[in-house]
């Protein structure tokens, strides 16, 4: 008789964290394997993304202990300049006068250490030249600037660039808006053409290999911003360059800066509709410059709020996992010492992975299991027992069976009830009150990216894939997903 085995990321709703002490979790179940020798990008390579990411730079290069991290390919397998490569550090001094040692410095060491190499930024309304702000331009004198300032830029890296962000923040940064910002020197000038007219400049100067992205903030947190973003895509998508040419702007991906506040991160069903709103214009998507912040630093976090911390990071990693389309994750910065929030919002803060001391944080450790397991999964080697009263424990390398019945099948046997429920699109019910929904139809496998809908309140809806497991993912009022095979 086949067996039926599920794994349940209930971590980040049914099994709480431990927070006893702010640099590292207790373990969150009682099987828990030890993570400390696994870097995040192995483990997310393992889950079957494509990289673990941070941001960083010239000005941490005297630190030891934080070079020793960067540059270690198995914890992040991307890095990208923080600001080095902003338009205003390259050309800091005279116009024309361009210098790209300290990004040089950051792409020799993703080369040497065999991690992607991200370029971030080419056009954005902050950090510019001195001169770019204080000249008064017309739109033929600032196209030929900005066209000249892509060119050159992209050029010089070459096939050196993963992606490249080629337009950051161009929306409104109204909560509720989907508008362009007017604030910004390039709109005033330019109007909205400046978005596409950058991603075609980029297009042509680009290696085909690189991907292009927009990147921008809170589309995670604003269904209103993140149609912008949307509408910032058929933008490019229908541009008509100088010179008549058509449909010669590219754009590859999303980025979702993610800069976010502990307690205030959406739900896993809010954030992978947000991502598939991205994925299904057949777009990449990342998460691009993560960090989860503390919204006081005073007194310092209790055990709650550093719990809810770890979950919160548990539930963006969950969402990426749970998005065929999004690629990977990228942390702005993985230490609290040399974290911007910090000094753009003094008071706040201590939302790295890392803590001053370049130790690793309960966060640190929430991700690593997250991670562990969906790779465990992807391999086809744990099995969870469900019907644990409200608990969900691991069992690696041996096979558990998940007792309950198929809705309506009548019958305890786990092996008909999944038949039954894949038969009729009925839930299957663990003993423990946990929901799995199995699409409707005589073969799962045939199900995939269908039997989406509402049955007594769970969102729900069937992928399949990896080596074989079915991946089933839903939630009703306490939110879950989870994988099964049979």
């Amino acid at each position: 008789m086949a067996r039926i085995t599920a794994l349940l990321f209930a971590s980040l709703f049914l099994s709480p964290l431990s927070a006893a002490s702010p640099t590292r979790a207790s373990p969150l179940l009682a099987s828990r394997q030890d993570t400390d020798n696994e870097g995040l990008h192995s483990l997310m390579l393992a889950a079957g993304k494509l990289f673990f990411g941070t941001a960083t730079d010239v000005r941490y290069l005297d630190n030891k202990a934080h070079q020793a991290i960067v540059q270690n390919p198995n914890e992040f397998g991307m890095i990208v300049p923080e600001n080095s490569q902003k338009w205003g550090e390259l050309e800091k001094e005279d116009k024309g006068k361009v210098d790209f040692t300290n990004t040089d410095i950051i792409a020799a060491q993703a080369k040497g250490n065999g991690q992607l190499f991200r370029c971030h930024v080419l056009v954005w309304g902050a950090q510019l030249p001195s001169y770019v702000t204080s000249t008064s331009w017309t739109e033929k004198t600032l196209s030929d600037v900005l066209q000249a300032h892509i060119t050159t830029t992209v050029t010089h890296f070459g096939s050196q660039c993963y992606s490249w962000d080629v337009v950051s923040e161009a929306l409104s940064s109204s909560p509720d808006s989907n508008t362009l910002s007017t604030t910004s020197l390039f709109h005033q000038v330019l109007g909205a053409s400046y978005i596409p007219f950058s991603f075609y400049w980029t297009s042509l100067a680009a290696d085909p290999s690189s991907k292009l992205y927009y990147n921008d903030f809170n589309l995670e947190l604003s269904p209103s911003k993140a149609q912008g973003a949307v509408d910032i895509v058929h933008l490019i998508r229908n541009y008509t360059s100088p010179t008549g040419e058509k449909n010669k702007a590219r754009i590859d991906g999303i980025g979702l800066q993610s800069h976010l506040f502990v307690s205030s991160v959406p739900s896993l069903p809010s954030l992978t509709s947000t991502l598939e709103l991205f994925t299904n214009l057949s777009l990449e998507v990342s998460f691009s410059e993560l960090d989860i912040s503390h919204s006081s630093l005073s007194p310092s976090p209790n055990a709650t709020q550093i719990e809810q911390q770890e979950k919160d990071y548990m539930t963006v990693i969950s969402a990426c996992l749970a998005v065929k389309g999004c690629v990977g994750i990228t942390v702005w910065g993985f230490s609290d010492k040399y974290s911007w929030v910090k000094d753009a919002f003094p008071g706040k803060g201590g939302g790295c992975l890392y803590d001053e001391n370049m130790k690793n944080k309960g966060s640190w450790f929430a991700v690593a299991e997250v991670l562990r397991r969906a790779g465990v999964v992807r391999r086809g080697a744990v099995a969870v027992d469900a019907s644990l009263d409200g608990e969900v424990a691991v069992a690696v390398n041996s096979t558990t069976t998940v007792e309950g019945e198929g809705g309506g099948g009548g019958g305890r046997d786990p092996d008909e009830a999944v038949r039954k429920a894949a038969r009729s699109g009925e839930l299957m019910r663990g003993v423990n009150g946990t929901e799995l929904m199995v699409a409707a139809g005589e073969e799962v496998g045939d199900a995939q990216g269908k039997g989406q809908g509402v049955v007594n309140g769970a969102r729900r809806w069937v992928v399949t894939g990896w080596g074989g497991w079915v991946v089933v993912m839903g939630w009703g009022f306490w939110g879950f997903w989870g994988i099964l095979s049979s």
